[in-house]
Order: structure tokens, then C-alpha cells, then sequence
């Protein structure tokens, strides 16, 4: 219903560079600071995902978001809470385990900017980075279509 874009344009301090995008205004500025990108429904969201994923350098969300994502491309996550749903939580402590997400500071979230700064500084986030980079096979979709091919084309 637009609450959140609202909040989150209402929070920002005019400058900060903030521009909207979405499926039917698509980003044209990327030199913005922020994107605050909109979609209608998830078939938008999965498009609007893959568009933007290769320019990430981490995210942010909850731990039943892109998860997997995280793992397979080593794209460290700060991983918001409270771990909501039956896979947040072992979501969150796979990411964690695995050196790849991090806990984003839920008692201040006006840290994060600072946590992400330091980690980028001291190493921690290239460290996140190489620890998901190649540690999960990211062919699922080749290995089910040569699954079915090999178990069901006809000869």
C-alpha cells in the first residue's frame, strides 16, 4: 500500500540521493546513493531482483529472503530480526555459520551503516564475501534439466 516507501522517504534527510524505482519506472540514475525499489507482486520483485543483484555489494533483509542466494554468489547479508517463519531461523544460523551473514544491529538499527563501513575497512566484509564464494553449487537449474532429460526424454 506504499507505507513503507513512504516511511523510508519521510526518514531520509533531503540530498541523500534517493530514487525510485520499479517495474514500470525502471532506474535510470545509478549514481543514487539509495534505490528504493517497488514492485506490485513477487513475478515483479524476482525481475527487479535479478536486475539489480549483480550491482549489490551485500544486502540486507530477513533471513527467508535470498538466503540461498547468499551462499551461492558469496554476497555477504546482514540479516534483519526477529527470525520470522519455520526456515528463518535455520536460515540465519546456516549464514552465520557459514561466515557469509551477519546479524544486523536490531537495538540501533542506525549502526548498520557504521557496521557495514568498519567491515568494509578492516576486511570482514571481503572475508563474508569468500566464504560463500564457491562453497554451494549454483547449477540447480542445469541439474534438473539434465535430471529430467536423463530420466525421461524419449529415446
Amino acid at each position: 500500500g506504499g507505507q513503507l516507501a513512504w516511511l523510508v522517504e519521510r526518514q531520509l534527510a533531503p540530498g541523500f540521493g534517493l530514487q525510485v524505482s520499479s517495474a514500470s519506472n525502471p532506474v535510470t540514475d545509478e549514481s543514487s546513493s539509495l534505490t528504493l525499489v517497488l514492485h506490485e507482486n513477487r513475478r515483479e520483485e524476482n525481475g527487479l531482483v535479478a536486475r539489480f543483484f549483480p550491482q549489490f555489494d551485500y544486502f540486507v533483509a530477513p533471513s527467508h529472503e535470498r538466503s540461498n542466494w547468499a551462499m551461492g554468489l558469496g554476497l555477504p547479508m546482514f540479516i534483519l530480526t526477529p527470525t520470522i517463519g519455520p526456515f528463518a531461523p535455520l536460515n540465519r544460523n546456516l549464514l552465520v555459520a557459514a561466515g557469509v551473514g551477519r546479524e544486523a544491529p536490531a537495538d540501533e538499527p542506525g549502526r548498520l551503516g557504521d557496521m557495514v563501513s568498519d567491515f568494509a575497512h578492516d576486511g570482514t566484509l571481503a572475508a563474508m564475501a569468500e566464504a560463500g564464494w564457491g562453497s554451494e553449487p549454483i547449477d540447480g537449474f542445469q541439474a534438473i534439466a539434465d535430471y529430467l532429460l536423463d530420466h525421461f526424454s524419449a529415446e
